[in-house]
């Protein structure tokens, strides 16, 4: 990094660390209060009240025998209340502290949509009325209604979200959000970034199938661009998960499972805080075994844990630390083949009609097994952060995240039958590949309140990447290091129903020298006297909010983009004595512009949600692989800048909650994605996408102890090429049909005391047990598991 670069990170460092140990005087102290009844003005004990004093500086407490709360020692300022109770609507509220203590009274319904606070849509916490972008939340009554364990189970009702899965459980996985490449997702966890630095595309995509849910509180997702606030591969759509956080003294859970495909599945946790809930602490471990898997030889084990823990040292100062780890192994399988021999398509059509061997008429195979090709993965981080809210006027987090990855994909010289008789070899002996990635982030983020209605947030994150690959015969090492500046202004007019947001973000880069097992080829020799261009990025949003008829009109518009990985930019390979470079160096960041509007329509007393929305994005500049000539690095082929695609399309969704014990929702999105130039499919339709996507849930507790959950998912026809296992180009390219997913939970609670609560969930998918295929490979059919959950 240049001098002047490392200058202003030691400096802010200083200062921020100055910041934390002076003290500041602050404004008048003061307190807010509180009655939570119920509509026969009855009071509710035991309920939940959450205190937003910034994004992520949050008091919680529970009430009282009397349905009274108290919040202490509080500054003057802006703060955003949530309540709920079990069996009651959660409800939300803005309040402003001035200069005398607050008391209010809040009535919680029995019916209801909940009002949720979010914080993903601008880093700040926001009302459902305030919010200026597209936004979906998967509360925690939803993940426990639907028995829910990795994230890809919970994010498949979506709207505009569509994942794919390379078969079984723990195989490749590709969120896609609105049209658009699974390297535009960003994933975060309690707010810190989550990806793999040795992806070729610098995404989480290797390791988004290992993701759980266990101690998930809720869900919060983004549909739609957030580079501006998030940074790099958020051009389609951001999910942050959100951690349960203690609310007793001492609480845990248990958990055992079995079921299809060899399931073997066991959880526990233990949670607390101290007295004062100046400390917190909670422990969370996990182990997943499928023990067949969908061939009966395809074992995945994923034993993953986290630990959480926080300190107050006030109350407007909070330490958070998070560590989590993963290991796991898995057996893969070789790509679909097409069937050799097949007759010749008449001129001018180049799709097929996609039928899997053995069927009548096939004219491709499914995956093939494996016997000796396996992964094992392994990652493991942790993060420290200090949220202060010094007064009502400045708060601050400080903090640093460390993250590595490690991928290793061994094969050896077994094939299945079906393979041989094919005339596939597998390599005469065991093969390795070998990935390790790091990450380290130091941050400083500044949030300052003028008055009620101004906000304005400046923040500054220094980024280290490392790539350590062994791949093709050939070592490769790499760093590169960014740092990248973040403003963002948010106004609130004519008494907060009209929101505006403006943010700005730019972000430099330095690449350090590469060094490979053969150096003598090295084309990177002289890269520390090259350019590597800065990426610029802002977006503005606003929202008005008609009271009277409870109707929010929004708009979001603005650039997104995604940064090179160290692969793009330095990646090789060899085969044999051959050796080839693939990266450029001085890659551009691709680019995207897009625009997204809708409504969101509240009616019947907050009892039904009608949503719209129209998106556009178009994607400017994307990098790419082909031939490169006149190459200033002798390259022959490798990565370039091109010209990419659009995508457009619309989403509509309906939520209804009229009664306490049904929920009702349902989506549909349109999208059509696009590219330049034909694919081998002979249109210019991107490949691997429908066009129409439909989602139906239904959740409803006919008794105190029971519940019953169904969700359904459907998605139209789609193009898609099979590359082969002994074929190496993609002769053909077959359309594979639709289908239709239904998935049902139910469950008893056979045990319940006023500290302890036992549970007995069986959770069934693909109900209907439809045949389908995602590019190519054969997805289970019906599965079922069921067991135990004890909460204490």
């Amino acid at each position: 990094m240049p001098n002047h670069a490392k200058y202003l990170v030691c400096v802010l460092s200083c200062l921020g660390l100055f910041l934390v140990s002076t003290p500041v005087k602050s404004a008048e102290v003061l307190s807010l209060s509180g009655t939570i009844v119920d509509q026969s003005h009855s009071p509710i004990p035991g309920a939940t009240i959450n205190l937003y004093a910034t994004t992520t500086l949050v008091n919680r407490m529970q009430t009282g025998t009397d349905g009274r709360f108290e919040f202490p020692n509080l500054v003057p300022g802006t703060y955003v209340l949530e309540c709920y109770q079990e069996g009651f609507q959660k409800l939300s509220r803005r309040i402003v502290l001035r200069d005398r203590p607050e008391a209010l009274d809040l009535t919680l319904e029995v019916a209801g949509l909940n009002q949720h606070v979010v914080v993903i849509a601008s880093e700040l916490p926001e009302l459902p009325s305030e919010i200026s972008k597209s936004v979906s939340l998967i509360s925690n009554e939803e993940l426990t209604n639907r028995d829910v364990v990795t994230l890809t189970e919970g994010l498949r009702q979506i709207p505009s979200l569509q994942i794919q899965q390379q078969g079984g459980p723990g195989t490749l996985s590709a969120y896609r959000f609105r049209g658009l490449r699974p390297e535009d997702t960003a994933i975060l966890l309690d707010g810190f970034r989550f990806l793999d630095p040795s992806d070729n595309k610098n995404s989480v995509r290797p390791l988004l199938s290992n993701l759980l849910l266990t101690d998930a509180d809720h869900v919060e997702v983004l549909r739609g661009a957030g580079s501006t606030l998030y940074g790099t591969n958020a051009i389609g759509g951001i999910v942050n998960v959100v951690s349960r956080q203690p609310t007793e003294p001492l609480a845990g859970n248990l958990s055992f499972q079995g079921g299809s495909l060899g399931l073997l599945r066991g959880s526990g946790g233990v949670s607390g805080q101290s007295d004062g809930q100046r400390y917190t602490y909670s422990l969370q471990a996990d182990h997943v075994n499928y023990t067949r898997g969908l061939d009966k030889q395809d074992t995945y084990r994923n034993n993953s844990g986290t630990l959480r823990s926080t300190y107050d040292w006030s109350s407007l100062a909070r330490l958070f630390a998070r560590f989590q780890f993963a290991d796991i192994f898995s057996f893969l399988n070789q790509s679909p083949s097409p069937l050799s021999g097949l007759t010749p398509l008449p001129p001018g059509e180049f799709v097929r009609d996609a039928k899997s061997f053995p069927e009548p008429g096939a004219n491709f195979y499914p995956q093939f097994n494996d016997p000796d090709y396996h992964q094992h993965n392994r990652f493991f981080g942790g993060a420290v952060r200090l949220d202060h809210a010094v007064n009502g006027f400045w708060n601050y987090s400080i903090g640093y995240q460390s993250l590595r990855t490690r991928r290793r994909y061994e094969d050896g010289p077994a094939v299945s039958p079906l393979a041989q008789s094919l005339g596939f070899q597998g390599p005469p002996t065991v093969t390795s590949d070998r990935y390790q990635g790091a990450m380290d982030q130091v941050f400083w983020r500044n949030s300052f309140q003028f008055g009620s209605a101004n906000s304005t947030d400046a923040a500054l994150d220094f980024d280290r990447a490392g790539l350590d690959q062994t791949a093709f015969g050939l070592r490769t090492q790499a760093v590169q290091r960014s740092l990248a500046l973040q403003v963002r202004h948010q106004i609130r007019l004519l008494e907060g129903r009209w929101q505006w947001q403006i943010a700005f973000r730019a972000q430099h880069y330095d690449l350090g020298t590469p060094r490979f097992s053969n150096s003598t080829d090295n084309p990177y020799g002289s890269i520390l006297n090259l350019h590597i261009p800065a990426t610029y990025s802002g977006d503005v949003s606003t929202a008005y909010f008609f009271s009277s008829s409870g109707t929010k009109v929004r708009l979001h518009a603005g650039n997104g983009y995604r940064s090179p990985s160290l692969y793009e930019r330095i990646g090789g390979g060899s085969f044999g004595s051959f050796r080839s470079y693939y990266g450029d160096p001085k890659l551009r960041t691709e680019h995207a512009y897009f625009i997204d509007g809708g409504f969101d329509q509240f009616a019947f007393h907050n009892k039904l949600q009608v949503s719209g929305t129209y998106f556009y994005t178009h994607l400017q500049t994307i990098i790419d692989f082909g031939p490169t000539p006149y190459d200033p690095f002798n390259r022959s082929y490798g990565y370039l800048n091109l010209k990419g695609g659009n995508a457009r399309g619309f989403e509509l969704s309906v939520s209804s909650r009229p009664m306490a014990f049904l929920d009702f929702n349902s989506s549909y999105t349109f999208t059509k994605s696009i590219q330049p130039s034909p694919t081998s499919a002979g249109t210019t339709r991107v490949l691997g996408l429908s066009g129409h996507q439909f989602t139906v849930g239904l959740n409803v507790c006919p008794a105190r102890r029971f519940n019953l959950n169904l969700q359904g998912s459907a998605v139209s026809s789609y193009d898609y090429p099979v590359f082969g296992l002994v074929y190496t180009i993609p002769t053909e390219t077959y359309r594979f049909q639709g289908y239709t997913l239904l998935d049902f939970t139910g469950t008893y609670v056979l045990r319940e005391s006023e500290k302890s609560r036992l549970r007995f969930v069986v959770r069934v998918d693909n109900l209907l047990n439809q045949e389908y295929f995602q590019g190519g490979f054969l997805a289970p059919k019906a599965t079922a598991r069921a067991g135990f959950h004890f909460d204490f």
